[in-house]
Order: structure tokens, then sequence, then C-alpha cells
């Protein structure tokens, strides 16, 4: 097995991409199309990736119509021999390591070149953090613009804003609504000191979204599901999180007793059952594995697929890696799930 070249995961891939266009949101956020070691392939990627920032329906037909109809025949069995869609994230993880080893390989090559010139130690630092600086370009690229093309987009925005295309977001705050102007496309952060109630704002924000019918997706990492699904179901229902406590020996200080409370829960659980929510305990998660988890949930929720409509809370930044905290910009640009980030 060739460890710089798997053409049947390439193959898989796009045939599971064609098949079914519930995995591109998941392949999407794993590949582009230099990752594809053989050129008709990255073709066909290319015009996947195409048709999908068109939102033009992913099949034969149409990436045919792109690439040219002689592809026609090669796409069928492509289509084909395809074993399953379901596996199609773990093939694109094996096309991205063929191609992790291509770009190793020919820094290594570089290498023993220079190494037979006699380069100096530093010259060959300096060729390898520029040869790795260039293969990570492609991602900088995406939030680069010249002047011109800042000031285009600037002007595009206010007559959107003008014309009111665009939807702002409520926080279920009327003062903070005009503070925030929660804008599709921008990230928020929630700073304070520890115990000031940032949890419980980006709480409230998601709930009273949620309510709206607005997908949320809620990635926790100090605090599992159960716990972040026990603070809203006590907001929505009026009920004493001590009784969630202790629910048998329960009495409140207003001499509230336990029965008051189980009606409590049930209006709690009922408000809240049927959400559009996503809570994700994932302390120490890759930024990669996160995208694909989010972006998997939003391109399943009927109103991210009519209005493109969704928010994304991530309490809090400061407990992961420094690939998140490096990469939270790019948390917008990379992966076209929720337009919104708060925490």
């Amino acid at each position: 097995m060739s460890l710089t070249q798997s053409l049947d995961a390439e193959q898989s891939v796009l045939g599971a991409l064609l098949l079914d266009e519930e995995v591109v949101a998941s392949v999407l956020a794993i590949l582009n199309p230099d990752h594809f070691s053989d050129a008709v392939h990255k073709k066909i990627y290319q015009a996947v990736v195409d048709c999908d920032e068109s939102d033009t329906s992913i099949d034969v037909i149409t990436v045919a119509d792109k690439i040219g109809m002689e592809y026609m025949p090669f796409l069928g069995e492509l289509v084909t021999m395809t074993p399953s869609t379901a596996n199609a994230p773990a093939y694109a993880e094996i096309v991205l390591e063929k191609a992790k080893y291509r770009r190793l390989a020919g820094i290594g090559h570089g290498v023993n070149l220079m190494m037979e010139d006699n380069a100096a130690a530093e010259e060959l630092e300096e060729f390898i953090g520029q040869q790795l600086q260039e293969a990570d370009s492609g991602e900088a690229a995406k939030t680069q613009s010249i002047m011109g093309a800042a000031v285009k987009k600037l002007l595009q925005r206010t007559d959107d804003r003008f014309n009111g295309n665009i939807e702002l977001y409520s926080t279920g705050l009327r003062d903070l609504d005009d503070v925030l102007q929660l804008e599709p496309g921008r990230m928020m952060v929630i700073a304070g000191r520890p115990g000031t109630g940032k949890s419980t704002l980006a709480q409230n924000i998601i709930e009273h979204n949620c309510r709206a019918g607005i997908p949320c997706f809620n990635a926790t990492m100090e605090m599992p599901e159960e716990e972040v699904a026990a603070r809203m179901v006590c907001s929505q229902g009026g009920v004493d999180s001590k009784f969630l406590q202790d629910p048998a020996g329960f009495i409140s200080g207003r001499g509230d007793n336990a029965d008051e409370q189980w009606s409590a829960l049930s209006a709690g659980v009922n408000a809240t059952k049927d959400w559009p929510l996503m809570i994700d305990y994932c302390p120490g998660l890759k930024l990669a594995d996160f995208k694909r988890r989010a972006r998997a949930f939003f391109h399943n929720q009927p109103e991210y697929k009519k209005n493109k409509k969704g928010i994304m809370c991530i309490d809090y930044l400061g407990l992961n890696g420094n690939d998140w905290r490096q990469s939270s910009t790019g948390l917008r640009n990379h992966y076209k799930g929720a337009k919104d980030v708060c925490g």
C-alpha cells in the first residue's frame, strides 16, 4: 500500500459526494482539491466545491455540467463503486493523510538535495519552515483581501443593511440587542471575570433563539450535557435547582414541596425537549473534529437548510488548546455552519 496515494479512497469520497448530499458538509470540512493526487479526481472535487458554494445540487449531472459531459461515464462508475456513503468522512481522512505524506515527502526530498549541496543547518531550518508555511497558505488566503476587495464587501454589506436584506439575531434582551447587533457572520466573545454570568448570558441567548426555532450548537468544555440541560429546564420551567440535587427531601425556603417542583420540572421538559439544540460536551476535542461535528448538525437542520440560520456557542475558548485559540476566527471562515459564535 502506498503511503502517498490511495486512489480507492479518493474515488470513494467522490462517489459518496455524488450519491448523498448529506455527507458534503463533513467532507468539505476535511479536504480541499489539492489533497487529491489524481488530476481528474481533483477536477471533480473542485466542481463539487463550486456546486456547494453556489447552492447547486450535487449529483452526476450537475458535476458533469461543470467539468464536461464527457466525464459522465466515469462519474457513473464512481457512484457504482462506492461501498458506503456513511463512511465518507473516513475515506476523506485517508485522502488527507496521504496528502500530508506527499507534502512531507516533498519537503524531505528538498532537504536531501540541500544537504548534498552542504547547506547550513540554519538554511535547512528556514527551508522547512517556509515549506510548512506555504502548505498552510491556502487557509490564510481565505481571510486575506486587498483593500479594493474589502471595500467592495463593505459597500455590499452596507447596501444589504439599508435594504433590510440582513436579518439580525436577537439575544432576547432589547437593550443588549441595540449594542451587540448579532449579525450573520459575526463572532462575539463574552468576556468577564469568573462568576459574572458569562455562561448564563450565552445560555439565555441560546434559549431565546431555540424558542424561535433557530438551530443552536452549544459546545461546552467544562459542563456535561445533563448539567447544561438541567440549567435550561430549570430556567424554562421555574424549577428550583436544589430540587434536582435532592428531589426526595426537597423543601424550599418558600415552603414549596416536591410535588410542586415535579410539575415545574414537567413544564420545563415539555418546553425544551423539541428544541433544535445540540449540546456537545467536548473537552479536549481537536478543532478539526469539532468543525465536522458542528457542520454535520447544522446541515441536518431544516431551518439552516432553508434560511441558513443558526447560532453556535462555545463555552469557553480558554479551556481549549492553542489550535482553537489561534483559529477562533477560522471557525467562521472554514466552516459554513452557524453564523454566530458566542462564548
